[in-house]
């Protein structure tokens, strides 16, 4: 898993060079190879029932290779997400899960942490490279990734472990501070709300001991920001406006007009969709030019869609009403479980990036091919998440000493 993240994050870099598709490639053929001799010994289908909704989104991206117009390409990424998908299901069923999500967690932390830092760096090396031009002539902060919105994914994924996994204090203040310029710099709204929500309610959850610290906080930071705002601070006031965005919230940035043409497209294929990643080519030109397509520095990424923005719309293009309806039931449920049966409160990151993922994906594609390591880190928890289910069975067993007993003989321990 740690190989894994690894080769998937670096090559999302701007300035990997080709040589590192060669190393994602046979990160995911290990993958591959791993999950297939898995799979060998994990053959009763008892074990597999409880993931019936990751088999069933696999079934409808097999059936939404029928008819692409580019099946090779779709079937590259179908083929990967089934791998993942699989692997998760094979180590979480024959390994100690606490290991694998210590292993993933760390490896995530200590990535994320170097793309911060030196996308920072390169804001003082080369400012012109790490800042972005929109479409519509708008500049966005991107660092050493390709798109402003892959920094702000990348920066709320460390953000969430600064703050619910145990590191050296230095380092969490290092990553903290990294990653909190790196998120404000984007000016993405979507990943600031997503960051947002999805810690305090993580913290709701998991600390209830200090809810009432919490509410204090909330209440203290709004006040805040209304005693500002009633000041009318005027430059400052205007200035924080236009770094928000403020003017482009009703439309958000164009998503809207982007969000009815692709329903309209959706209406064309609803059952089986155009292909995974395929959804894009379904539009016409003029709904094209809206779209913020990939910078790509090889010909490798040429081939990088256009993106919808919006996870959940996306997934009704490429895979239509059928994978739609699994691909929804499983973001919904991967949250669900995680709140219901970690009775005993040991896994506030976890539950943290499932939610950061779920949310952010309302208005990014975060959850789709599994050559983005940021969808990876969702498959694999989703799989963690069912099978923390499948192994402790009822809820109520958590509250008693029988259940704490049990977290220690599956491994499922902090």
């Amino acid at each position: 898993m740690a190989f894994l993240a690894f080769a998937l994050i670096a090559r999302s870099t701007l300035f990997s060079p080709i040589f590192l598709e060669a190393v994602r490639a046979l990160a995911l053929i290990v993958a591959a190879f791993m999950a297939f001799l898995g799979l060998l010994q994990v053959i009763s289908l008892e074990r597999y029932r409880s993931y019936w909704l990751q088999i069933g989104y696999l079934f409808a991206l097999v059936l939404s290779t029928l008819g692409t117009e580019d099946p090779l390409y779709v079937s590259f990424h179908v083929l990967s997400v089934l791998t993942v998908v699989f692997l998760s299901i094979v180590c979480y069923e024959l390994k100690d899960s606490a290991a694998i999500n210590s292993a993933l967690l760390t490896a995530t932390f200590w990535a994320y942490l170097m793309v911060t830092t030196s996308s920072l760096a390169l804001v003082l090396l080369k400012p012109q490279v790490a800042y972005e031009i929109q479409w519509w002539g708008e500049m966005r902060f991107r660092g050493i990734l390709p798109k402003a919105g892959m920094m702000g994914a990348d920066a709320g994924v460390l953000l969430g472990l600064v703050f619910f996994t145990k590191r050296n204090v230095f380092v969490r203040l290092c990553a903290l501070m990294t990653g909190g310029a790196c998120l404000v710099l984007t000016q993405s709204r979507t990943f600031w709300v997503a960051t947002v929500v999805a810690g305090l309610f993580t913290y709701w959850v998991y600390y209830r001991q200090n809810r009432g610290m919490l509410l204090g906080a909330v209440a203290l930071g709004l006040v805040a920001l209304l005693t500002v705002y009633a000041l009318d601070l005027g430059v400052k006031v205007e200035s924080a406006k236009r770094f928000a965005r403020v003017e482009s919230i009703t439309n958000l940035t164009g998503r809207v007009q982007l969000w009815k043409k692709a329903l309209e497209a959706f209406g064309e294929r609803p059952i089986l969709g155009y292909g995974l990643t395929a959804g894009s080519t379904s539009l016409s030109r003029t709904a094209n030019k809206s779209m913020d397509k990939e910078n790509s520095i090889d010909e490798s990424r040429a081939k990088a869609h256009a993106t919808m923005h919006n996870g959940y719309i996306q997934s009704l293009l490429d895979v239509g009403i059928f994978g739609t309806f699994f691909y929804v039931a499983l973001v919904i449920r991967s949250i669900l479980l995680i709140y219901r049966y970690d009775g005993i409160r040991t896994y506030p990151a976890e539950f943290y990036l499932l939610l950061f993922l779920g949310i952010s994906n309302i208005s990014e594609n975060i959850i789709n091919a599994a050559t983005i390591f940021n969808s990876v880190l969702f498959w694999v928890l989703a799989g963690f998440a069912t099978h923390l289910k499948s192994q402790l069975g009822k809820p109520n067993v958590l509250n008693n000493a029988a259940g704490t007993n049990l977290y220690r003989k599956v491994g499922l321990h902090g």
